[in-house]
């Protein structure tokens, strides 16, 4: 008979022989299970450990279980089947295109569904997408525990009965209930009329992706009231954005730029789309871009600059003014482009 053993396999049995045992039961078993393997299209040895099926498989594309892979692989226990329930399983997934709402970037996700019990066992990237282009952060593949985790809350809650704010004692309400109390407490605030009401109802808003409708919204009721992350988080940043070119969220060319100068917090290594920013840079840089990284610590990103210039922290607008100074008096400056391109007249 001719053995398919893995080397493993192989002295385990042996080892047995030599020690003039008889040889042991479940050794060698697996043999036939691995002579079956032949004809299967799994493979211990993929091309490539980084991969999406074609396109035209995303109906119907079927892997091996990850959690049975680590039992040992195909060649000790083969594939599952009627005849070999002990081999690993096989699922059948239909691979849907959806987008990350972790933050705005908004890249491209497949969900890997899975047919048979039409629950979502992972997320990867969309290989498709032309900002993400298959990859991702981890906040994308987070996507999989934010839709099954345990403590996830996926019904309204209400004040439990008799209890005081910040008690956090609370009970399930139906959705009828609680759009019907809340929309009550809105209608009567608004009917006052005065500007003290108007500004009583706030809406706050995380990650819609609904692209601006519902400011309009509130707009049309005559309210000040959306309130959003920006606020808070990122309006200092985009303010000047929209001063210089007219748009908060810059999209530069870093795939087909010649010098990369990146500043502390940067599209490299933070930011909501960094993980597309840094794709394209690495782009770049196969291309013969240099990169310099100006920041007080090492970042990933200094690690593998060309250059690294760590000022003291705060410093870095005095080098900003100098470079500035430096382009305008050894006449350095593209005028035509700037004058196309930039908010030149506003900003001076």
């Amino acid at each position: 008979m001719m053995y398919l053993e893995s080397r493993r396999t192989f002295l385990k049995g042996a080892a047995f022989t030599v020690a003039g045992a008889a040889i042991a039961k479940g050794v060698f078993t697996t043999d036939a299970v691995a002579e079956s393997i032949e004809k299967s299209k799994f493979t211990n040895t993929p091309d490539t450990l980084s991969f999406y099926p074609p396109l035209d498989q995303w109906d119907h594309f079927q892997e091996l279980d990850g959690t049975d892979w680590k039992r040992g692989g195909i060649k000790r226990h083969g594939v599952q089947s009627e005849e070999n329930p002990d081999g690993i399983l096989v699922h059948d997934y239909m691979v849907i295109p959806t987008a990350c709402s972790n933050c705005e970037a908004s890249c491209g996700l497949t969900a890997w569904v899975d047919k048979k019990t039409l629950t979502v066992r992972k997320y990867m990237g969309n290989p498709l997408h032309p900002g993400s282009r298959g990859r991702n952060c981890a906040k994308g593949y987070a996507v999989q525990s934010q839709m099954y985790d345990p403590d996830r809350i996926p019904f309204p809650l209400k004040r439990a009965p008799g209890s005081k704010r910040g008690e956090g004692k609370w009970i399930r309400t139906t959705w009828d209930e609680a759009m019907t109390t809340i929309g009550k407490k809105m209608g009567d605030t608004i009917r006052i009329g005065d500007e003290l009401s108007k500004k009583s109802v706030m809406y706050h808003v995380g990650r819609p992706n609904e692209n601006g409708f519902v400011p309009k919204v509130w707009e049309s009721l005559g309210l000040d009231s959306y309130n959003s992350h920006t606020n808070i988080c990122s309006a200092n940043g985009r303010t000047p954005s929209i001063h210089f070119i007219n748009d908060d969220r810059t999209s530069p060319d870093w795939g087909n730029a010649k010098l990369i100068f990146l500043n502390s917090s940067h599209a490299a290594d933070a930011g909501h789309y960094f993980a597309q920013a840094a794709a394209y840079i690495a782009d770049a840089r196969k291309k013969g871009a240099k990169m310099v990284v100006m920041d007080p610590r090492l970042s990933n990103s200094a690690g593998i600059a060309d250059l690294w210039l760590a000022p003291w922290p705060g410093t870095e607008s005095v080098i900003y003014l100098y470079l500035a100074s430096r382009i305008l008096n050894d006449n350095l400056v593209n005028k035509a482009f700037v004058k196309r391109w930039f908010n030149w007249d506003t900003l001076m």
